[in-house]
């Protein structure tokens, strides 16, 4: 079946080429066909109407929302709009059918006088609604929870830029804003994937993709690299006797004094609960000891402060130095062995793992 290419395709200069090279520039993937049915399956469809409710509740309190709706929009009716628009995300995304729906949003947008400045914030809230309600089966598979807001990037991405064609002639000064707004929320949104929220520490996976990244310059131009696998002595006690919100912020407490003892061009991720991982590029054996030495000095020379409790930490260090043809996760045991080693001799130690081990 041959589509009629659609009066704003033709007059955006959209067809099946430069459809292809906006994707192309957007990074589209092979797999974006599937998670598209995933987003629109496992949570626009079950949770449409939530998100909306909340999307309306919130843009109620913005004035320049306020103004607009009192020239006597009916909120029935645009709830019931973007609930068209919502099960249509990302629906056939290649085609022009769906490019001319997209650009025809923008139209309607500016014709009514809605800001670009209100649209892109309120473009930014839904896509953080969406965010907010990908359910647990999914945020609880790293991988899959990755690829799903990522694909979400793309896509929420395409649709703005899409609306954004239809308001530029006129409104040059908001689209320059509106980019402005769309990059600093996509930094945002990729520093919550590549951060731990609690500890502001590297996640699990930005560690392990930095480590990756370090082992192979390693294996290509022969430099030191060292890794330290650090945990937390009897934190299970701190949840126990102080409470899980006290327990989440000794975890913070920690990641920050751990931070605050290494080089400015090493790096510190959550590899999970109580463990922290700490990637020394470029760094010796010694230079490696010392740094644990000072990490496990300022964790534990001084208590915790929370509000009157005063709670003392420790923790234990594993350390290795990575050995030339050894994959990652082997890297990663011997250091988890020097951990463990280090739990056993009393902890709050450092143990380096020999490679003979």
């Amino acid at each position: 079946m041959t589509y009629r290419m659609g009066k704003y395709c033709q007059i955006y200069g959209f067809n099946e080429k430069t459809i292809g090279l906006r994707l192309d520039q957007l990074g589209f993937l092979p797999g974006d066909k599937a998670r598209a049915a995933q987003l629109t399956d496992d949570v626009l469809n079950p949770y449409c109407h939530q998100i909306i409710d909340r999307f309306y509740d919130t843009l109620g309190k913005f004035s320049s929302f306020q103004k607009i709706m009192a020239r006597g929009f009916d909120v029935a009716n645009l709830k019931k709009t973007q609930t068209q628009y919502l099960q249509t995300l990302g629906k056939d995304y290649d085609q022009e059918s769906y490019f001319e729906r997209r650009l025809k949003i923008g139209v309607v947008h500016d014709r009514v006088g809605v800001p670009l400045s209100l649209y892109a914030s309120a473009y930014r809230l839904m896509t953080q609604l969406i965010i907010d309600t990908i359910p647990g089966h999914i945020k609880n598979n790293v991988r899959a929870y990755t690829d799903m807001i990522q694909y979400l990037l793309r896509i929420t991405t395409l649709d703005m830029t899409l609306a954004i064609e239809t308001y530029h002639i006129s409104k040059l000064h908001g689209l320059e804003e509106s980019l402005d707004v769309m990059r600093h929320e996509d930094e945002r949104l990729r520093r919550m994937i590549d951060t731990d929220r609690l500890t502001s520490v590297a996640s699990r996976d930005n560690i392990l993709l930095n480590l990756e990244q370090a082992i192979r310059q390693a294996q290509k131009q022969g430099l030191p690299l060292c890794l330290i696998m650090t945990d937390l002595d009897h934190f299970k006690d701190v949840n126990d006797n102080y409470g899980h919100q006290a327990g989440d912020y000794v975890l913070a407490d920690v990641a920050a004094r751990i931070l605050a003892g290494v080089r400015e061009t090493d790096m510190v991720g959550r590899y999970g609960g109580e463990e922290f991982m700490v990637l020394l590029r470029n760094s010796s054996l010694d230079t490696a000891r010392i740094i644990c030495e000072r990490i496990r000095r300022r964790v534990g020379s001084s208590p915790i402060h929370l509000q009157k409790q005063k709670i003392p930490m420790t923790i234990s260090q594993g350390l290795v130095m990575y050995q030339q043809g050894e994959s990652m996760d082997h890297f990663i045991g011997r250091s988890d062995k020097a951990l463990y080693a280090a739990k056993e001799a009393g902890r709050d130690c450092v143990i380096v793992h020999d490679v003979q081990d």
